[in-house]
């Protein structure tokens, strides 16, 4: 009599249930930032074009605020963000709540940035020596 068995290449339990997002977007405004306890991050919006209508013309955009807390991640975002950048973001979805000043709770959701690829880089500034050094090596 055969028996099947399945092989494992983890001792860890495999995780069924994650929140992660995809966002495919140009960059509008960053800006890095340094918690009080001395954390660095940095946080930028991604610009979503929304297309409707037969013309299939963009209509509006969908921003999307995410943050960047790695610190791996946060340094080549300093070399390489820059306005008008497409990039390929991958990140956490986290649901947020607080107590407004008027005592209400408001909920939200933030995107918590996990790994990006420049797709295509934005105009150059004026200043040369301001080009991200990963552009250069493309």
């Amino acid at each position: 009599m055969l028996r099947s068995f399945t092989r494992s290449l983890s001792a860890s339990a495999p995780r069924l249930t994650f929140a992660r997002a995809t966002i495919v977007g140009n960059v509008g405004k960053f800006d890095f930032h340094e918690t009080e306890k001395g954390v660095k991050y940095v946080r930028y919006a991604l610009a979503v074009d929304k297309y409707a209508g037969k013309d299939n013309e963009a209509k509006e955009a969908n921003w999307f605020n995410i943050t960047a807390f790695d610190e791996k991640q946060r340094l080549r975002l300093e070399k390489t963000l820059r306005i008008g950048n497409t990039m390929f973001v991958e990140a956490h979805i986290q649901p947020t709540k607080y107590v407004a000043e008027d005592g209400k709770t408001i909920h939200g959701t933030s995107f918590i940035h996990r790994s990006f690829e420049v797709i295509r880089f934005g105009k150059k500034p004026a200043d040369a020596s301001e080009i991200p050094a990963e552009e250069e090596s493309q």
